[in-house]
Parts: C-alpha cells; structure tokens; sequence
C-alpha cells in the first residue's frame, strides 16, 4: 500500500510538472503582441448639420437633461440602429459583447460598411468571445480606411479558441460585457441587447426579452468618452494584430449576406421593420417620449486587468443606489446570483421596504451553471421577505404575441438588466446580479430618473407579472412551491422547477456544490 502511495505521488508530481511546462510554453509561445496603434478619440457632428440642429435645437429646451425613449421591441430595437446608422454623417462608434454572423449581424454590419463608403468614420469594439465564424468578415472590413476594429482581450489562437483558457485563464476569464452605440456624438443607444437575430426577435432560435434606451442631450458626450475609455485602453488590440489580414477584395460580407436575403425570414422582417409604428414616427421625428436626469455609470477597463478597487468598479454606484431604498425595489435580472447581496436584499425588507425580483426559471435559463448558483438562495430569500418571480418558457416563440410591458413581447428567455427604485430611479444596462458582473465582466449603463418609467415598471410588477412568470413562496414546511397563475380563483402548484426531469434536478443540486461561485 505503501509503494502505491508514493507511486501514485510520483505520478502526480511528474503530471503536474508537465502540466506547469506546457502553460509556460504555451504561454511563451501564444502571448499577446505588443500593442501597435495610435489613441482615437470620438468625434462630434458639424453643428450646421440638419441632424445637429435638430438635436440640439431639443437639447437647449431641457438644459442639463437627457432625452431618453426606452426599446422593449427587439424590433424597435433593430431599427433604431438603423436609423441612427443611415443619420450618421460624422462617426459611428460601437462596443459590443456578442456580434453573430446572422442575418440582423451581417444586416447591421453592411449598413456600417455603406456608412463608411459614405464617408463616416466607424469604430468597432468587439469583445473576442462574441464574434465566432466572423474572422474574414472583420479583417476585410477593417481594410477599409475609415473603419477600425479592435478586438478586446482577444484570443491568439484563432481555431478552437477555447484551447487558449488552458494556458491563459486568468486573463480571458475577464470579458467586456458593455454594449453601446453612439453616433455623430449626438445619440446613443445603451442598454443589455448584443447584436443578433434572436435579440431583435427573427430566426428560429428562442427569442430574448431584452431592453435597451436611446438617449440624446446631456449624457451623449459621457458614453462618448467611456467608448474611448475601452478604445484606447490596453485590452483593445488592432484586429489586423490578431486576425491573419484576409487578401485581396472577396466581399465576404456581401457573400455571407446574399444567401439570408433571399430567405423568408428577410422578407418577412423587412417587411416588419417597414410596417412597424417607429418606423412611421421617424419621418415626423417622434423619437423621444421623455426628458430626465440621466447618468452613466461604468467599469473602468482596469477591472479586466484584475484591478477592482471600488472607484473602478461600477457594483459600488449600484449597491449605493440599492442601499438607499424607502418604499419598493423592483429588480429584472436574467442571471440572479445574489451571494453577499442577500444581506443587503434582506436588510432592505426588514426595513419594511418591497423587494420583488424577477428572473428566469429553469426551463427559461440558457446557463444552467448560473441557474444552480442561484437556486441555493432561494430559501434565504423567500425566508427573508423578497418576492421571487421566474419567467416562463413562451413556446410559441413565431406568434410573439404576449405583452411584457416595459420588456415587449415573450421569447423563450428573459435578458432585460433593469431595476426601478421608489416610483422614481430607473437602471437599464448590461450588469445582471452575479459575481460575474460584479468582479469580471466589465458593464455600463444609465440610471434614469423619471417618475413614469419608474412607475411602468412597478404597475407590470403588480398587475401583469402574475400571468408570466411562477410566483414562488414557501409552504408550511418551509419548502419551496411554484405557483402557475391560470384564474383569480386558481394557480397549479408546483413542487419542483418546472418542466425539469429529475436528472436535471440532480445536475442543478451537484453543480451548485462545486466552488466555481465568483465565475458565475
């Protein structure tokens, strides 16, 4: 038993000295290049322009406040961009987690191609992680001399990309979570939607409730400035650095887009974006519904070098803004990961304040490793006094036809970031409640302060939320009930997750044992 011992210790040593040598190797071997660039910076519009003037011509009504309209429609959302891309005269500046080579993707990157043919200046910020099959696509765009594309935090290998974790976790496991356009420094849209069809409500795969805002007026020129921030910080490398540089002209965008424009889903969402009620308002300029205080708050890049001191940190503005609560909270998070933020949720009601908090169920959650984080809180919580709603799976994701208020119509899954404060502060932006965003990812969003926004939000909490999602409560053993609202008079209890098998029960109970926490 002895010689066993040493031998499977020998063996272990001999394993984890190889294992050390291929990390420095590969490390050597795969690291990042140095960096081969010049600072940009954004750049404003003429303000003889007819766009400028009309702006600003708003802007000097509503001294030191923001004209704000919020996107519940993925829809909506889509054109929006659109048409802020086919305005652009100046310079289009956008950062993104996710860009899928899809058909809104390719659609919205062609619409920045025909911009910078037009002569408008576009910056692209792509997080690495988010740009899979797009490699050609972007080194051709990025050879056209008005567009420049960083990659953030990139990967060196560019097949199989996840090989690069075995040797380079520590700094990959940091992502730019943020998502932003702006536009001749006039307007911007921020909020938790990437770029991709099932985050504008097309294509097949399960939709996203998701919410965004555009804002112009006050807060422009600070979004602005947060995109240079990430532009010019250390992370966002030239992507002719790291994507070998494609030859010649081969209008690979032109070729991946061709194809899904003789589909009929193009037809059929070109007809949508045609039909829609914001598309019949632009010409009349009936884009912005309201004009409040807003505010950015935001990561600094430093927070995916590992540095999260509180000034760099944008959960230290959130919990200030969480603490201080008098009457009611309503969060909206799809990834609900509370650790250390149960004491505060608690403190809260005990203070008498109302705490109600939706998030997906388990069938409406597509990262089961964050689902099984969350699902150790839930006892605490309902112990605790905060209400908990999970969203249910809408099937019928072509009808599209369940109103969700503030967040547009039901998809399979609930994405929207956003929480409303006493009837009157409104966040919307990338930062769900995990460990994740708090201490990995990098985020932004804007805190809004407008009474009627604020008061949507809570008035769908009270009167809509019961017909799409489960309430949960505990019975009177102190376990866990799901109830499915069906009538005034009658709700169909549940005593496990919904829809779930108990295999999949087994997996959550597992995983949520493990200690992988602060990476959820």
């Amino acid at each position: 038993m002895k010689r066993l011992i040493i031998k499977i210790s020998k063996i272990t040593v001999i394993m984890l000295l190889l294992l050390t040598l291929y990390v420095l190797v590969a490390r050597q071997l795969f690291s990042l290049p140095a960096l081969q660039r010049q600072d940009s910076h954004s750049i404003s519009a003429d303000k003889t322009s007819d766009w400028a003037q009309f702006i600003n011509a708003q802007a000097q009504q509503h001294p030191n406040l923001s004209g704000i309209k919020p996107l519940a429609s993925g829809l909506d959302a889509f054109i929006m961009r659109l048409l802020l891309i086919e305005k652009a005269r100046f310079s289009i500046d956008a950062q993104y987690y996710i860009w899928h080579h899809d058909l809104t993707g390719l659609w919205l990157l062609q619409a920045l191609k025909n911009a910078a043919d037009r002569g408008v200046r576009v910056r692209l910020l792509l997080d690495d992680n988010g740009i899979g099959g797009l490699d050609g696509i972007i080194s051709e765009l990025n050879q056209h001399e008005l567009i420049d594309i960083r990659l953030y935090n990139p990967f060196v290998v560019r097949r199989f990309k996840l090989i690069n974790f075995t040797w380079d976790f520590f700094r990959l496991n940091h992502r730019m979570h943020n998502k932003a356009m702006i536009v001749d420094g006039l307007a911007a849209i921020v909020g938790g939607r990437n770029i991709g069809d099932e985050y504008f409500n097309t294509g097949l795969n399960p939709h996203y409730n998701d919410l965004d805002v555009l804002t112009i007026g006050q807060v422009t020129p600070d979004i602005a400035a947060n995109f240079d921030l990430f532009f010019n910080s250390q992370l966002a490398m030239p992507a002719q650095q790291i994507i070998e540089q494609v030859k010649g002209n081969n209008n690979l965008l032109e070729q991946a887009l061709s194809p899904l424009k003789q589909s009929q889903q193009y037809h059929t969402y070109r007809q949508a974006v045609i039909d829609s009620e914001l598309s019949q308002a632009i010409p009349n300029h009936e884009l912005i519904t309201t004009w409040s205080e807003v505010s950015l708050i935001s990561d600094h890049p430093k927070k995916s070098l590992g540095i999260d001191r509180k000034d760099v940190l944008m959960v230290t503005r959130l919990i200030s803004i969480l603490e201080s609560p008098q009457s009611q909270v309503d969060i909206v998070t799809p990834y609900f990961v509370p650790a250390k933020s149960v004491h505060l949720l608690a403190n809260l009601t005990a203070r008498g304040v109302k705490v109600r908090i939706l998030t997906n169920s388990f069938e409406a959650n597509d990262v089961i490793p964050v689902h099984a984080g969350y699902a150790k809180y839930r006892k605490p919580l309902l112990q605790a006094g905060v209400k908990l709603f999970e969203l249910k799976t809408n099937h019928a994701i072509e009808e599209n036809k369940a109103d969700l208020g503030f967040m547009g119509s039901s998809g399979a899954s609930l994405h929207a970031k956003t929480f409303a404060v006493d009837g009157r502060l409104v966040f919307i932006g990338s930062f769900n409640f995990d460990p994740r965003s708090a201490r990995l990812n990098t985020e932004m969003g804007v805190v809004i302060d407008d009474p009627r926004l604020a008061r949507d939000i809570h008035r769908h909490f009270q009167e809509d939320l019961h017909r799409q999602a489960y309430r949960l409560q505990l019975d009177d053993a102190g376990n866990i009930v799901w109830l499915e609202y069906q009538n005034p008079e009658h709700s169909v209890e549940y005593h496990k997750d919904p829809n779930s098998t108990a295999l999949q029960r087994m997996m959550l109970t597992i995983i949520g044992w493990l200690p992988i926490q602060k990476l959820l």
